[in-house]
């Protein structure tokens, strides 16, 4: 995998968003409990995760659009500088307002900021890869990145719990307003060989990213089936992830922050071990029984989480030995993740036709994530209404349905991988 990087573009690219990656896990800890110390809710924290979702989701495909129209590395570059000035304008609000409700307004406009300029730099960096890597090398590509974000957040995790405990969440906050202008100033070097691949469409947005749509549903109907999967397991682990964890450390256990880096650096560390089980196996060809598999793993996940905190609420199980436990599933969930994602976006990246990889990566990543803004709303609903126990039964439910459902699924267990199209 370490070959890869003697490619001077992708060690670039690489580097880059490396660099903005580190500044969103130390910035994303950050803010979860900060908006949960500003506020004490479990739904404005999920409301803060809808804006940005919900932005992210809506604009996307269009991103995707332009990113087949312009030059790919300008818009990774001009996107990274705006999110970077955006973000340290943030950290200096912080540091000068008192007001803490005009404080909260200023972190749902940046959190739209960061979305809107993620919609144009996500379909830009994940068409760029297959632009200046070769395609026999793109798992290697994926895997290498996969791996050293997850060790990225293995130990970026850990150190957003040290440095929110010594410093605060504004220098977390300036940090990553730095990492992206860095990141932006990296991709100012890159060099895209025959960059002649953005077409010169006259046509309105939306009919081309209409052209985007049909080219998926006539030509590559199994990427359909692998949004539906995926989507499934984000409803029903999203909200866990994202809402539940940090209300559950800081609200019902008030637990110390460290405690909750542990739980989340747990996850990255099985993705680590997930990407070298994946960079070992020639299984980019399957992702379709990776995501089958991946539905009973993850419901058992869910449910060990559930058992656990219900005997942990009734005082059977000791703090220490809780977390411990949760710890376990955590590494498992990570390498779950890792292992169903790696291998179904090298799929896509193979088989799409190069004129459509901005659209089609672009409708791939935002159906891929529709109902994360759901999930978020639905899981600080649930815990601020109801219990903890509320949410972890509506995703064993929605995972044990899953289960069921994808047995009828048994056509694609014959699908093979699409002969790779140029033109």
């Amino acid at each position: 995998m370490i070959q890869i990087l003697k490619n001077k573009n992708f060690l670039y690219f690489f580097s880059g968003t490396f660099a903005s990656s580190i500044g969103d896990v130390l910035f994303n800890f950050a803010i979860g409990l900060y908006i949960l110390h500003l506020t004490h809710s479990a739904f404005q924290l999920s409301l803060y995760g809808m804006i940005g979702a919900v932005t992210w989701l809506v604009l996307t495909p269009i991103g995707g659009v332009f990113t087949d129209r312009w030059d790919r590395v300008k818009i990774i570059y001009m996107t990274e500088f705006i999110r970077g000035i955006a973000v340290l304008g943030c950290g200096i609000s912080m540091i000068m307002l008192d007001d803490q409700q005009m404080i909260l307004y200023i972190l749902y406009v940046t959190t739209f900021i960061i979305a809107v300029n993620g919609a144009l730099f996500a379909p830009a960096s994940q068409s760029l890869v297959p632009s200046i890597v070769k395609k026999d090398e793109l798992l290697k590509a994926n895997s290498l990145m996969s791996l050293t974000y997850s060790i990225k957040d293995v130990f970026g995790i850990l150190l957003a719990g040290v440095m929110y405990a010594l410093l605060g969440p504004t220098i977390l906050v300036i940090i990553n307003g730095v990492s992206y202008l860095l990141s932006g100033f990296a991709a100012l070097f890159i060099k895209v060989i025959g960059n002649h691949e953005q077409s010169e469409s006259k046509n309105n947005v939306f009919t081309d990213l209409k052209a985007g749509i049909v080219y998926i549903v006539s030509k590559n109907k199994p990427i359909l089936y692998l949004l539906l999967m995926v989507n499934i397991i984000n409803l029903a682990n999203g909200p866990i992830q994202s809402v539940l964890l940090p209300f559950l450390m800081k609200e019902f256990i008030k637990a110390p922050e460290m405690h909750l880096s542990y739980l989340y650096s747990a996850s990255a560390l099985g993705g680590v071990c997930g990407t070298i089980v994946i960079s070992k196996l020639n299984i980019s060809n399957q992702p379709f029984k990776l995501l089958k598999a991946s539905f009973g793993l993850m419901f058992i996940a869910v449910i060990s989480q559930f058992i656990f905190f219900l005997l942990f609420k009734s005082n059977v199980l000791i703090y220490p030995l809780y977390i411990a436990l949760l710890i376990v599933v955590f590494v498992g969930s990570g390498m779950i993740n890792v292992c169903m994602m790696i291998p179904m976006l090298t799929y896509v990246q193979k088989v799409v036709n190069k004129q459509y990889y901005g659209r089609v990566m672009a409708i791939f990543s935002t159906l891929s994530a529709i109902t994360a803004p759901i999930s978020m709303m639905l899981g600080g609903f649930l815990i601020d209404q109801f219990s903890i126990s509320t949410l972890y039964i509506m995703s064993t439910s929605i995972l044990l349905i899953a289960i069921i459902l994808s047995r009828f699924f048994n056509e694609t267990e014959n699908l093979s991988v699409m002969e790779e199209r140029t033109i």
